[in-house]
């Protein structure tokens, strides 16, 4: 396995996974990783260890609606520099497009986004002979509407949503995403177009301009400086509601601040 295949590990993962009700020091133990993995500073997963962390999530939690404990626990301050960047955008095109561009730095994955006059569509796909942990693709599916009902103030609900393997208690994903949960051949979510374009309010180009070249500088350089949420840590202040601007367009309300530490 060459360098170029390390990630590192998304600090607000302990917050969300105790937020969802997962201890995740039992978490780390079923995966066989280090036990201050969510502390260190030089906290590099492989592929392997990607996955065998996600299933470790899955197995501690033993719960087929994961996703939506998880989709429930989302707030600002677990967000990594990618998700932020996101935010930032201002509608879920824009921010669908800038995640697409970066995706690769957070994990083995991609996003393909595809936007006609109808509608947009965004598809995980995973690298050949890869089988991702069924609740991974969905958390991300999930994320991706939360992340939209955050930024728009809006209860946004996609016209499709679509999973290789559908999860058990439909009607409770149904509840959650505002439409049944189909069988398809990826995993894929699907907005109107109105939709798409809605504005977030919690659009920030200022705050864009900031995240874009260290996303940039994490997409060129080596493994041993990528992340799984980023190399510094983000810290938020303040809740996705207090993301509007100053009267003079200065400066946000929640102030995300984005710290770089020696690997």
């Amino acid at each position: 396995m060459n360098d170029a295949e390390k990630y590192r590990v998304n600090p607000g993962l302990k917050l969300l996974l105790s937020d969802a009700g997962i201890n995740p020091d039992d978490v780390l133990r079923r995966a066989m990783l280090p036990h201050d993995l969510f502390a260190g500073e030089k906290a590099w997963l492989t592929p392997e260890e990607f996955f065998r962390l996600w299933g470790a999530i899955e197995d501690e939690a033993d719960d087929p609606l994961l996703p939506i404990r998880i989709g429930q626990s989302i707030s600002v301050e677990t967000f990594d520099p990618l998700a932020f960047a996101a935010l930032c955008s201002r509608d879920l095109n824009s921010a669908a497009h800038r995640v697409a561009g970066y995706k690769r730095i957070v994990g083995p994955m991609r996003l393909v986004v595809e936007t006609t006059p109808a509608e947009t569509s965004m598809e995980l796909q995973w690298p050949d002979s890869t089988v991702a942990p069924p609740s991974l693709a969905m958390v991300d599916l999930v994320f991706i509407v939360a992340l939209a009902r955050i930024a728009t103030r809006s209860s946004i609900r996609p016209l499709r949503v679509s999973s290789l393997v559908p999860p058990e208690h439909t009607d409770e994903y149904a509840d959650f995403l505002g439409v049944a949960v189909s069988q398809g051949i990826s995993y894929k979510v699907i907005f109107s177009a109105a939709d798409a374009a809605r504005p977030f309010l919690t659009v920030n180009e200022p705050m864009w301009q900031t995240f874009e070249p260290q996303l940039r500088l994490r997409l060129a350089e080596p493994a041993t400086r990528r992340f799984l949420g980023g190399t510094g840590a983000v810290r938020a202040r303040g809740t996705a509601a207090d993301w509007r601007r100053f009267d003079d367009g200065s400066r946000p309300r929640a102030v995300a601040e984005y710290s770089e530490h020696a690997a």
